[in-house]
């Protein structure tokens, strides 16, 4: 087919911006809320016993049927193990007050210096099991938890070092995950194979070439870690390595693996079942769990014609699937695509970290491979790098090296935003062709900051942390994460102070769009649990003001990598256009440029309609189209949403395969082709791909 070349027409005066960010939730309309209704005071919280045994009598005589499923850890739960009353509570209502129990001796451990309860008190209280009063405020619990560990892993404490990783790699910043892989590495090292998988988990999502080694590692340990086996082999995916890996878990943990029956035959004309024993839970010190029963479970994919799915069913967009003489699914007959697709990759190795940039024409990925950072311009066409250019700079002796780099286009080339630790994190300058020069300016930005360029003025918004002191109610001060803006010029210079947020219900801006005096962002009302977005306008001269809540939460997607979710800007001369999905469906907002809504924010397209309700869908990209609103949307497949902006159906159009934890970043250009670019393959590099769709 011959290929469809990049129209050369002048880009939009402001180009239209899709990125990923973490989830959020929005909140409402420009109509004023109606007032306030005078609410009873929430009643006292219970009472409880000391040993927690009228509650569990009280539980039990409402749910006769949970006896038998609790008994086992009732007597370590009167004891007052407190991993026994959460399991108890587990096998209970909701609403049952053994939780209460539990979190009363979370509390009594956690005044007594363990680290342990502290956590289990915070995760019990933010999943609304138990009551929030003083001295339950997450974000001191969770200090407190991070301290003890920390000081316990100091004095060689096992246990403290294995809770420290788990802390930092659940709930943190990127600094905070940074550390995590940084002590799991130690500990790795000293043969505690199960810390070498904790530390490879994370290291997935922020460091992912050394996800495999490490998980490799922990499956050879003095104290080898079954889970690492098979986190390390499905890390490598297929051939006689990942074998060899599979095969070591079976060895450490024979019960894993499946037990084929005596007449499981490959090329039988059917699929043969086999007996698998699942691995019994992990269970807390005097706490009895229950063991799973044995299951049958296939031992073939398919079987000569005997093949259980379709190519729909397996996420394709249509074609004939096939079973091998091995008696493994085919997907060779199988439509990664749309009719009339064109889709042109290049290989870019480039190491840990790949951002797009655009403007004035210009499309290039910023580069980062851990010590250096750089720039690559693209070639339209083709998506490759042109001339072969690889721009790398060295850190310059910084005290730590770069974990992220940026790019935002200038009038005159790029600036690049080396993102390290943070007293590392500068501002390169670029020419044209990729030709980096500095640092210019040092920059207190940490990863996982928010960093937008573009608009008429050129200027690029960061976001950076700083620690300001909080008093608590009985006292306690501690230093509170706050985020502070920055605006930078084309010099790559700061254009004015950095400026705080202002204090409110919310956590912080997550993502933003320029517009013609400055820019609107977006950030998740609540702070443990957000209840939805703050919108806000910022001016070049480093005013901000909130505008306007939405009241549609924000889905909290998953999945692996950095796929967690979508909210998506696109801008023209007088709106802006807010996308993302939410448990109701893909909902969007039109604003003015002052950051005030033009309409109240609508469901443009019920959730399970691109894919299934469980799987998590989320927004790449947005660009306008004449008079609609053009979504890219992830669920099983890439697919288009077209939004009517005058009224009328949405309409939707399946375009693409792309393995959802292989999908970094969308980036529109020109009108009529997504750029996508793909993390690293076991370290092996990035794919470039420029997808076009036409019209």
């Amino acid at each position: 087919m011959e290929s469809k070349r990049v129209r050369r027409s002048p880009a939009r005066w402001l180009p239209c911006v899709g990125f990923l960010v973490g989830c959020m939730a929005p909140g409402h309309g420009s109509r004023p809320p109606p007032p306030r209704q005078m609410m009873a005071p929430p009643p006292p919280p219970p009472v409880i016993s000391a040993d927690c045994t009228p509650e569990i009598e009280a539980a039990l005589t409402a749910n006769p049927g949970a006896r038998a499923a609790v008994e086992p850890n009732v007597k370590a739960c009167v004891s007052g193990n407190a991993a026994a009353c959460e399991a108890v509570a587990a096998r209970l209502p909701p609403e049952n007050l053994v939780y209460a129990c539990a979190a009363q001796l979370r509390e009594r451990g956690c005044e007594a210096g363990q680290s342990e309860g502290c956590w289990k008190l915070r995760e019990l209280v933010q999943s609304t099991r138990v009551a929030a009063k003083p001295g339950r405020d997450l974000v001191i619990l969770r200090r407190k938890a991070v301290a003890l560990a920390e000081a316990g892993c100091a004095r060689g404490e096992r246990q403290a070092c294995a809770e420290l990783v788990r802390m930092l790699g659940t709930v943190g910043t990127t600094e905070d995950m940074l550390r995590a892989i940084a002590v799991a590495e130690q500990r790795c090292a000293l043969g505690e194979g199960e810390l070498c998988r904790e530390g490879a988990v994370i290291s997935e999502r922020f460091a992912r070439p050394k996800a495999q080694p490490l998980a490799e590692k922990g499956c050879f340990a003095a104290e080898p870690s079954q889970r690492s086996c098979d986190l390390a082999g499905s890390l490598l995916g297929a051939g006689p390595k990942a074998a060899q890996l599979h095969a070591r878990a079976c060895e450490l943990d024979p019960m894993r693996c499946a037990m084929p029956s005596a007449n499981a035959v490959c090329g039988n004309g059917k699929i043969d079942l086999a007996r698998i024993s699942p691995p019994p839970p992990p269970c807390a010190t005097g706490v009895v769990c229950p063991v799973p029963e044995p299951k049958m479970a296939l031992v073939e994919e398919c079987d000569g014609a005997d093949i259980p799915k379709s190519c729909e069913e397996a996420g394709y967009l249509g074609g004939r699937i096939g079973c091998s003489s091995t008696c493994k699914l085919a997907f060779g007959g199988c439509r990664a695509r749309a009719p009339g697709i064109e889709v042109r990759s290049s290989s870019v190795k480039a190491g840990e970290h790949v951002a797009f940039a655009a403007g004035h024409g210009r499309l290039a990925l910023a580069l980062g491979d851990g010590e250096r950072i750089g720039l690559a311009p693209l070639d339209l066409e083709t998506a490759a790098i042109r001339d072969g250019r690889r721009g790398f700079v060295e850190s310059n002796g910084t005290a730590s090296p770069f974990y992220f780099a940026y790019a935002t286009a200038t009038p005159t080339g790029w600036m690049v935003i080396g993102v390290g630790s943070i007293d590392a994190s500068a501002t390169w300058l670029a020419d044209k062709e990729g030709n980096v020069s500095g640092p210019v300016e040092r920059l207190p930005v940490q990863g996982g900051a928010l960093i937008e360029g573009g608009g008429p003025s050129d200027v690029t918004l960061v976001t950076m942390q700083k620690a300001r002191p909080r008093r608590t109610p009985d006292g306690l001060t501690y230093a509170e994460d706050w985020q502070q803006l920055a605006l930078i010029g084309p010099d790559g210079h700061l254009r004015t102070s950095p400026v705080d947020l202002p204090d409110g219900p919310w956590t912080g801006v997550s993502s933003a769009t320029p517009v013609r005096d400055g820019f609107l962002l977006a950030g998740p009302l609540g702070k443990e649990r957000p209840t939805g977005v703050q919108l806000f306008h910022l001016g070049l001269d480093g005013a901000i003001r909130p505008t306007a809540t939405l009241d549609i939460p924000v889905h909290w997607g998953g999945g692996e990598g950095p796929a967690k979710g979508g909210m998506v800007w696109c801008t023209s001369k007088e709106r802006s256009y807010l996308s993302y999905v939410s448990e109701q469906g893909t909902v969007v907002a039109t604003l003015d440029h002052a950051g005030r809504l033009v309409e109240a924010p609508r469901i443009a397209l019920e959730r399970g309609v691109i894919g299934p309700r469980e799987e998590k869908e989320i927004i790449f990209a947005a660009d306008l189209s004449g008079s609609d609103l053009r979504i890219l949307s992830l669920a099983r497949v890439i697919t288009e949403v077209r939004v009517p902006l005058r009224g009328g159906p949405t309409r939707t159009r399946p375009l693409l395969i792309f393995p959802r934890h292989e999908v970094f970043a969308v980036r529109l250009f020109q009108g009529d082709a997504w750029f996508v670019h793909a993390p690293p393959v076991h370290g092996q590099g990035y794919q470039v791909s420029r997808v076009i769709l036409g019209r």
